[in-house]
């Protein structure tokens, strides 16, 4: 993505997601297969790249990872720091810029039973609008800067439906509602920039 580009991108839709740097995950069985489980300690939190976060003031590009869906169904989103840039640890967080659990909306469902009844895909990469929630955070000294819009955006990109958590903080709503006030779901990039059009 061109700076020119960026720049008509984030002043029309707030977007420092870079969406051309978005892939689909690489499928890997976890549960019904081989998967991080059958690796050993040292390959439980397996995670692969799959977008880019452009930090909108900087200028650099900063990796966002995601981890293997588990037995538990959730999964984690993770911005990281850009090369050459030392992290800074965060009380919350550890060494890294922001992070997202993603939950499916369907938690009741999560039983061993459910699972077994399952296409293992399921839990590999999302069938189109799967709904799910996210419980994001940014570094402190990183926040106002587009992380948390970066990580729904990039959920919504992969084909996922976002609901909106519940409880919410304060901050999280005042996020949710500068994207859909009234909305059900979380507007992604593509939908925010069909509006402004």
């Amino acid at each position: 993505m061109s700076d020119a580009h960026f720049d008509r991108a984030w002043g029309l839709v707030k977007a420092p997601l870079d969406l051309d740097s978005v892939r689909p995950v690489v499928l890997r069985p976890n549960r019904h297969g081989v998967g991080p489980q059958d690796f050993g300690a040292e390959h439980q939190d397996f995670k692969q790249e799959v977008g880019t976060f452009i930090h909108p003031k900087r200028g650099d590009k900063w990796p966002i990872t995601m981890s293997d869906p588990s037995y538990s169904h959730d999964f984690v989103v993770e911005i990281g720091y850009p090369e050459g840039v030392e992290p800074t640890f965060d009380r919350n967080l550890g060494n890294v810029a922001a992070q997202a659990n993603v939950h499916y909306a369907d938690d009741d469902k999560a039983t061993s039973e459910w699972f077994e009844a399952q296409d293992p895909i399921r839990q590999e990469y999302p069938p189109t609008s799967e709904k799910v929630s996210l419980s994001p955070g940014t570094a402190e000294h990183l926040r106002r800067a587009g992380f948390g819009t970066a990580m729904y955006d990039l959920v919504a990109a992969l084909g996922y439906k976002i609901q909106q958590s519940k409880p919410i903080s304060p901050d999280g709503k005042e996020l949710w509602d500068s994207n859909n006030p009234h909305g059900t779901h979380w507007r992604g990039i593509e939908e925010r920039s069909r509006d402004k059009l």
